[in-house]
């Protein structure tokens, strides 16, 4: 309710929010205070009834909507409420911002839960469980079989088929989207959220990070354990042994049989170019980035860490000339440049068609949902 511009709101899920995205009071107070010139006090903030620009500025923090704070249903808590309080650590520090993309997609997925339970629709498990004691190149290899894994000349389009692969095992695979001159970005490239949800950053121009860090949260997926992280295919010092373990999974089910060949290399030094040509030949077939494949060597003693860090150098210097190179030519442009779409997967269209037809959603829901305009709705149906 509102009188004079003031609104009452449910004070316990402000509470519940600076919980949730692991804020004191004290932290919220100075973001919250953050560029301007008298700064609010605990007990102006932290109360029943406030101004509504008052509120309006706090929800610039969170991004819930007004009406998030004034819901005065209990808000659900404990571990079945959040992956934030199931697990008390991650692979990394959380910011803000990943803290927001993980709640965003959790209540996506908290969503899509009601509506299939509304439209009587349920799934079961349809991908084996395994365990890091299994060993990670022949659990890749069975899932695989799966998948029906087959590779495609066009990144792009091997992404949109693993995706859609894993629709058929009801598994979600979302994306989402960060320009480069977004101001406030996540600090994390993927995350599983149990039991089948599955989230990756899209990587303009390095689809094969994406494809890698798709393959290394089925890891996750496949050993059942959640987790929010930066998933890197380089050489890398204190991974876990699940870390580990998912790394040498998403390079096998990615490598498929090209593994084999990599196998009867000896050795990569200056004597032999470091194989460059057989690397790039095996990364082009197989879309795995030539630096995790050098990265392979090394674990394998294949190659000597001082000629991992050489080529490593090659590499990434090539990597930032073509990032500068793409991030000029948008600044150039005097064009507006649309953000890439994420691509929707097939299980994603298809709950939110059924749900529509059970008439459990309407089309506007249906179309804010999957993010199209209304005159598109036909060619999602």
């Amino acid at each position: 309710m509102t009188k004079d511009n003031i609104v009452e709101i449910n004070l316990e899920r402000l509470h519940y929010l600076l919980r949730l995205y692991n804020l004191s009071e004290e932290e919220f107070l100075a973001m919250l205070n953050s560029g301007h010139k008298r700064a609010l006090k605990r007990e102006e903030v932290f109360t029943n009834e406030m101004s509504m620009a008052l509120l309006k500025r706090i929800d610039k923090i969170f991004n819930k909507g007004i009406y998030y704070y004034i819901d005065f249903t209990p808000v659900q808590q404990g571990n079945h409420a959040s992956i934030f309080f199931r697990k008390q650590s991650f692979n990394g520090e959380l910011n803000l911002e990943t803290r927001k993309m993980v709640d965003k997609f959790e209540t996506l997925k908290n969503t899509l839960d009601t509506y299939n339970a509304l439209a009587d629709v349920s799934f079961e498990r349809l991908l084996p469980s395994y365990t890091v004691k299994d060993n990670p190149r022949e659990t890749a290899h069975a899932i695989s079989e799966l998948l029906k894994m087959r590779s495609h000349k066009d990144e792009k389009d091997h992404l949109k088929f693993m995706i859609n692969q894993l629709a058929k095992l009801n598994i979600y695979v979302f994306e989402f989207v960060e320009t480069f001159n977004k101001k406030q970005k996540s600090n994390v490239e993927g995350f599983f959220i149990a039991p089948n949800v599955i989230v990756v950053k899209r990587q303009q121009g390095r689809l094969k990070r994406e494809l890698f860090t798709l393959a290394h949260e089925l890891g996750h997926c496949v050993i059942n354990v959640e987790e929010v992280e930066n998933v890197s295919d380089e050489l890398s010092s204190g991974l876990s042994e699940i870390e580990k373990w998912c790394n040498d999974f998403a390079f096998y089910l990615l490598m498929g049989d090209e593994a084999d060949k990599l196998d009867g290399l000896k050795y990569a030094n200056a004597g032999n170019d470091y194989a460059h040509d057989m690397i790039k030949g095996m990364s082009d077939a197989t879309h795995v980035s030539m630096l995790a494949i050098y990265t392979r060597l090394v674990i394998e003693k294949k190659m000597t860490q001082d000629d991992y860090a050489l080529v490593r150098g090659g590499i990434l210097a090539n990597v930032r000339r073509t990032e500068e190179k793409r991030k000029q030519e948008a600044a150039d442009s005097n064009s507006v440049v649309s953000p890439p779409r994420p691509i929707i997967s097939n299980l994603f269209r298809d709950t939110m068609q059924c749900a529509l037809y059970r008439g459990v959603i309407d089309e506007a829901t249906f179309c804010q949902q999957l993010n199209v305009k209304p005159e598109r709705m036909e060619a999602y149906l």
